[in-house]
């Protein structure tokens, strides 16, 4: 598949490395995916220090050239040759094949720190929140480096890669400093052909789609393969790893629709830390609906039971005041960067959406509770959950929409499109007067998947497919912003489709 058109945003890489080659300007940079929250690489505006610009060098000038990205293998070429760049995941490294052409890495940066040594077998260059340790398997490295006077670092380092009888290897490791460089066991080629097998089989992982959306599926399964982390043995989806590897813990929720495996969605449904029930409830209930628990062991049952029921009496305990069955956001915070109307009047607040993720996640540990046998307790989340329904609908549905209400004052106020509809989620858990009056509110621009399948399961297929189709030719048109987004849009594309 061809990635140019994410290349500027998410740039060429492989799951489980750090090493990101990206376009900006016009120009291929090489990089490392950041390596936890407030280690900043880059805007998507400019590019950030510590990144070292790729050269393709003939008789000592820099020249021109162009070049084609796949999943798997990045070729520059230009006239005089080319360089051919593949992740070497056994090696934790990035191998440069050249043929015809020296390579230059310049870092051409004159604030970012960065330390340098020169030491047998290679070079190491700090900079940016990574350590890169150069190696030449064919070729010699030299390294042009001016180092500022009275401090410990250098100004500018510039790496050349001369060819050998016209070839050139390169390899960058990424890799602590008491680690030892791996052996290379793998040619170039081999590397990308086991990479392309890596992204084939993650793609198998996913859910079926039609087959007229078959390049809108492969390009967000690109961005989802890209952008994994390994977090305690669970390899999570980040939005973007070059800029943060932060976890948002509702829309990894949300992305594990998008697996068929059930093992791994419960573990993505468990990985993210936090205390939000929110969509945590409706992903779990999806695993039961397709009939995939019946797949999984009993240890990721009770995994899946003891996170809900955790985070749903922290909530009860701690987001919940005269009326026992509703709840409320404390802080502003709590209901996403969004969520400003229903703040209007200030906080704490009663929302429609974090009471609708309650009913939806004492459902859930209904059925849980259910499979293990323990049938007792799942008639008591059951009867829970009817509860806060109630509760929800006699006191923020106002006749025409649902809204917020503040918990002193007792005012109310309309929320954001996402929030008042966020109750259609209950699908036909909800009266079909209240269901009929928010499916007429529902717009096509909305993307939430939990609100869109609770209005599939209402009964409004039609017009979730036309939601559907409509969000597939924009992402077809346009690309995909966030790899969250794009899982979300697969599992929609494949339920109801």
């Amino acid at each position: 598949m061809d990635i140019k058109p994410y290349m500027a945003k998410f740039g060429f890489g492989c799951a489980g490395s750090r090493h990101i080659v990206v376009e900006q300007e016009s120009k291929l940079w090489l990089a490392f995916a950041s390596e936890g929250a407030g280690v900043f690489m880059m805007s998507s505006d400019s590019l950030a220090a510590g990144l070292l610009e790729i050269n393709l060098m003939y008789d000592g000038q820099s020249i021109p050239y162009t070049y084609v990205a796949s999943e798997s293998l990045l070729e520059i070429s230009s006239e005089h040759g080319k360089v051919s760049i593949a992740v070497d995941a056994c090696a934790r490294a990035l191998r440069f094949d050249g043929e015809g052409v020296a390579l230059r890495l310049d870092s051409k940066d004159t604030e970012q720190s960065t330390t340098n040594l020169n030491m047998t077998g290679g070079t190491v260059v700090s900079m940016g929140g990574g350590r890169y340790f150069f190696a030449a398997k064919r070729g010699c490295i030299s390294f042009d480096d001016t180092w500022v006077r009275n401090r410990f670092r250098s100004k500018a380092p510039i790496l050349d890669i001369t060819p050998d009888d016209g070839r050139l290897e390169l390899i960058a490791y990424d890799l602590p400093a008491d680690e030892p460089m791996p052996e290379i066991t793998k040619s170039l080629g081999e590397c990308a052909e086991a990479n392309a097998a890596g992204f084939k089989a993650f793609c198998e992982k996913l859910i079926a789609t039609p087959a007229d959306w078959g390049d809108v599926r492969e390009n967000i399964a690109y961005l989802m393969w890209l952008n994994q982390r390994n977090v305690n043995g669970v390899n999570v989806i980040l939005s973007n790893k070059l800029r943060s590897m932060d976890i948002d813990p509702v829309k990894l929720s949300a992305a594990s629709l998008a697996f068929t495996c059930p093992t791994h969605a419960a573990a993505l449904i468990t990985a993210a830390q936090g205390v939000s029930p929110a969509a945590q409830g409706p992903a779990t209930l999806r695993l039961f609906k397709d009939g995939l628990f019946e797949k999984v062991s009993r240890k990721t049952v009770f995994d899946l039971y003891s996170t809900l029921r955790e985070h749903l009496l922290w909530w009860t305990q701690h987001r919940t005041d005269c009326d026992p069955d509703l709840y409320f956001y404390a802080y502003r915070y709590e209901a996403g960067t969004a969520a400003n109307a229903l703040f209007k009047t200030g906080a704490p607040v009663y929302s429609p959406d974090i009471n609708t993720h309650m009913i939806l996640a004492c459902k859930a540990l209904g059925k849980l509770a259910d499979f293990t046998g323990n049938t007792a307790d799942g008639e008591k989340w059951r009867e829970r959950a009817k509860a806060i329904k109630k509760s929800l609908i006699t006191n923020l549905w106002d006749g025409e929409k649902f809204v917020g209400k503040n918990v002193y004052s007792g005012e109310m106020v309309e929320a954001e499109e996402a929030i008042a509809l966020a109750p259609i989620m209950l699908g036909a858990m909800l009266p079909k007067e209240i269901s009929a009056i928010l499916a007429k509110n529902v717009s096509g621009g909305i993307c939430d998947p939990f609100t869109v399948l609770g209005l599939y399961r209402a009964g409004y297929e039609k017009q979730v497919k036309q939601i559907v189709t409509a969000q597939l030719n924009k992402a077809r048109k346009k690309g995909m912003d966030d790899p969250y987004c794009g899982a979300a849009l697969l599992a929609l594309a494949g339920t109801v489709l």
